[in-house]
């Protein structure tokens, strides 16, 4: 009996011939069979880039082309029902990478992205908007819930408007405009919802599984803390690695651009880059700014370095740093750091253990300073530890904690040691570190550079 050249006889092959075919090669393929379209489907669907489409609905494509099952006109009119349907689900289940284009939940449903599932989700990129509905960019002000979105990486894009890219958005423009209202009053918030009511967690919530944060400026000066709070708050313990990106890069092989970033911002970078638990923090294509960026930049981070107590530093160990306090500096480190270690590994006040103090908990109290910093000039009067301001700072390279029993450093090797972790490097180091791959997903906002330079009503309408 002859053997059909059908998928469920030849899978590898196929699989092979499918991988290796164009998009327009893959949709011919994709209409030999019902196996053929699923194959399909699920391989389009491993990057997906959620945006929307004026006001109607939302609008899921790949990099570079429309797919088939999301460009359905099915799903319009009930959102929430399509992104939870078995076929969907099946599709997104598949996702690797996921971008978040703009502010995306069509008109009447800010909740939208809570009805999505991406549970194989490894990389989470908040891009800017591409449209011709509003006069600036706009972009999504909030992290999805990291158990719908699990992604280990995530990827911010900044935008010259800032927080007012979003206020210019059709959804929420206007919205604070009332002839009928008093002058007078405080209009607060849009009163049309900006965020969702499920599973909000708020605009300074991180997802517990990203471990690597990059944060693209995109070549702008804008405040980073404007777009997205939590980059300058104390990172959580999860947050292993952070990368700073300078310029905006259009593609690998070219040059960057920079629009207005300078000096100017250093103190936010420092904010963003200071934390002890952090093991490294990369700043690529910076090196047009030096040496004056670099030298401001690592003159305000050691300044950081050394207002902070760490409680895995022995002050009394006599080096450089410890020999340039004075003895009243030198006592209150001594004795706060010797204070952190003893609350951290021995006994509660009351005599019982330390029981139910789980590792949450510290973070929280670690988090109490931004940057753990005492102020060190000011011995005067001395607060307690817990007390806004602070905070003494963790061991941070292993998981934060000085552990009972653990060798203290000397004052100097802690600086040396946290110095150390910051590293600047080319776009092309940078490249060569990661793999191409990574670093299109680090360094691109879009993938396809049709898109940095889109016309009025034509953007939608490239992607076939």
């Amino acid at each position: 009996m002859p053997v059909s050249f059908s998928y469920e006889n030849f899978p590898n092959l196929w699989d092979t011939i499918i991988e290796s075919a164009d998009h327009n090669t893959q949709l011919a393929i994709r209409a030999l069979s019902k196996a053929h379209r699923l194959v399909i489907d699920r391989l389009q669907a491993e990057h997906l880039i959620v945006s929307t489409e004026g006001h109607e609905h939302t609008v899921a494509t790949s990099p570079h082309h429309h797919l088939p099952h999301f460009r359905e006109e099915a799903h319009i009119f009930d959102e929430q029902r399509f992104w939870a349907n078995d076929m969907t689900r099946d599709l997104t289940a598949r996702t690797r990478v996921l971008d978040i284009q703009g502010y995306s939940p069509p008109v009447y449903d800010p909740d939208l992205l809570l009805f999505m599932r991406f549970p194989a989700l490894e990389v989470l990129r908040m891009t800017n908007s591409i449209d011709d509905h509003t006069p600036v960019k706009h972009f999504h002000p909030w992290i999805p819930p990291g158990e719908f979105y699990p992604a280990q990486t995530l990827v911010l894009f900044s935008n010259e408007a800032g927080m007012d890219g979003l206020m210019e958005h059709w959804r929420f423009e206007g919205a604070e405009d009332d002839e009928d209202e008093d002058e007078d009053e405080d209009w607060g918030a849009p009163s049309k919802r900006m965020f969702p009511e499920r599973f909000f967690m708020g605009p300074m919530y991180l997802p517990p599984t990203v471990t690597k944060l990059v944060i693209n400026m995109c070549g702008e000066d804008i405040q980073v803390e404007e777009m997205w709070p939590f980059m300058t708050e104390i990172l959580p313990a999860h947050v292993r690695e952070i990368v700073v990106v300078g310029p905006r890069y259009q593609s690998l092989d070219g040059p960057g651009l920079v629009g207005d970033l300078t000096l100017g911002l250093v103190h936010d970078l420092v904010q963003v880059a200071f934390n002890p638990r952090v093991e490294r923090v990369t700043f690529v294509g910076f090196e047009y700014l030096e040496p004056a960026f670099r030298n401001a930049f690592e003159a305000m981070l050691r300044r950081a370095i050394q207002e902070a107590i760490y409680e895995d530093v022995d002050y009394a160990i006599d080096d450089a740093a410890t020999l340039a306090l004075s003895s009243e500096e030198r006592e209150l480190f001594i004795r706060r750091s010797k204070k952190s270690r003893e609350q951290r590994n021995g006994p509660n006040a009351d005599g019982n253990d330390d029981e139910g103090y789980d590792e949450g908990e510290r973070d929280e109290t670690d988090s109490e300073g931004r940057d753990g910093a005492v102020g060190g000039k000011d011995v005067e009067d001395e607060p307690e530890p817990e007390e806004e301001g602070s905070a003494v700072q963790s061991g941070g390279k292993e998981d934060g904690a000085a552990e009972a029993g653990s060798p203290l450093l000397s004052y100097q090797q802690k600086i040396d040691q946290l110095l150390a972790s910051y590293e600047f490097v080319t776009k092309q180091t940078y490249i060569d570190r990661v793999g191409e791959e990574t670093a299109k997903l680090d360094l691109l906002e879009y993938l396809d550079r049709r898109d940095y330079n889109y016309r009025r009503g034509k953007h939608w309408r490239h992607k076939y």
